[in-house]
């Protein structure tokens, strides 16, 4: 197999940088993308990494990084979730993100088509980790994902609970 090619991230990869990302990309979450979305990300997105592959590559990401694949050629692309406890933490921001950009949704005229599913998936996805703790109750990380879990839990009740009353005023 040949070695690929990676650029590594303009300046840091600080968690600020991530937030700023989120923030500028929140517009386009769950819409189809216009043709000048992959140029807008390129210009626009800061820490963009590029891994160029001239053969067969697989690879794993960090929880919920935004990724994306271009290929000049006959090519697949094929993706499995990897479920890992040293990587709760990234992955439980995320989330929190997930949830503070439906709390942003909901209340306003946003049409539901923008954000429904979205709390299915969050479920979804604490779901996946309670059962990876519950497994892996000896792991050092198990309590501290447990904690968050429950937090994270009742941070996606109270949406789903505003949720829940806007669908019975429409």
């Amino acid at each position: 197999m040949a070695p690929a090619l990676i650029i590594l991230p303009r300046g840091s990869t600080s968690k600020t940088r991530q937030y700023e990302n989120l923030k500028n990309f929140a517009p386009f979450h769950t819409q189809f993308p216009e043709t000048d979305l992959m140029s807008w990300c390129i210009d626009e997105l800061e820490g963009l990494q590029v891994l160029y592959c001239t053969d067969e590559q697989a690879f794993v990401v960090k929880p919920n990084v935004f990724h994306a694949c271009l290929s000049i050629g006959t090519s697949g692309h094929s993706g499995t979730w990897v479920w890992t406890l040293p990587g709760y933490e990234d992955s439980f921001r995320m989330v929190s993100w997930g949830l503070n950009w439906m709390k942003g949704k909901l209340g306003t005229d946003a049409p539901p088509g923008d954000y429904e599913g979205e709390l299915d998936t969050i479920q979804s996805e604490l779901n996946s980790w309670r059962d990876l703790v519950k497994v892996n109750r000896q792991d050092p990380d198990s309590g501290a994902a447990s904690d968050l879990l429950r937090i994270l839990d009742t941070e996606l009740s109270d949406v789903s609970f505003v949720q829940s009353l806007q669908e019975k005023e429409a």
